[in-house]
């Protein structure tokens, strides 16, 4: 692989790994703290402010996801090596899990919604409350393995390649 692909690679996973850390333990949970509410803001608002913070961040993993999966194949077409299966398998997989953030969201979004709602009777509240928790529960186990996932990715992606007894020595000098 070209060393300026290679670069961009590594960038490019280190970008989506620092969005994981500070979103997961910085950012998200900001939102939540006395400072915030309900001094600040009520928690229909903090709520609403997270969403609309997690819309950009699932953004950006989305993007970064994918130009991962690009990397891969570039990888391969410039070695003409095989690339491991755990990788393709631990990448698909965040791919998958990601595409189920399309529906997630919105899903959450309206349950929120409906939590906080002011025409809303006191047992749909309670309905939305309690699978709004579910979801959310989901999510925050589905963000903190996708964390370990792209940590996972980012540590195969720095690693020094790995010549086969086949692979030419690469000569010192110039």
């Amino acid at each position: 692989m070209p060393t300026w692909l290679r670069f961009l690679a590594v960038y490019n996973v280190a970008v989506w790994l620092g969005a994981c850390v500070s979103a997961t333990l910085f950012i998200q949970p900001l939102f939540f703290t006395p400072e915030v509410t309900p001094g600040l803001v009520q928690k229909y608002t903090a709520g609403k402010l997270a969403q609309l913070a997690f819309g950009r961040y699932f953004a950006l993993q989305v993007g970064c996801g994918v130009l991962t999966a690009l990397f891969l194949v570039a990888e391969r077409l410039s070695t003409g090596k095989p690339i491991a299966r755990a990788r393709i398998w631990v990448l698909a997989g965040l791919l998958v899990m990601l595409g189920s953030g399309f529906w997630l969201l919105p899903k959450m979004e309206r349950l929120h919604l409906v939590k906080y709602a002011v025409n809303t009777g006191i047992a749909q509240k309670a309905a939305a409350t309690r699978e709004f928790g579910v979801w959310h529960g989901i999510s925050q186990v589905g963000n903190l393995l996708g964390g370990i996932a792209v940590a996972w990715i980012f540590w195969r992606t720095v690693s020094p390649v790995k010549l086969t007894r086949f692979d030419p020595v690469p000569r010192r000098g110039g």
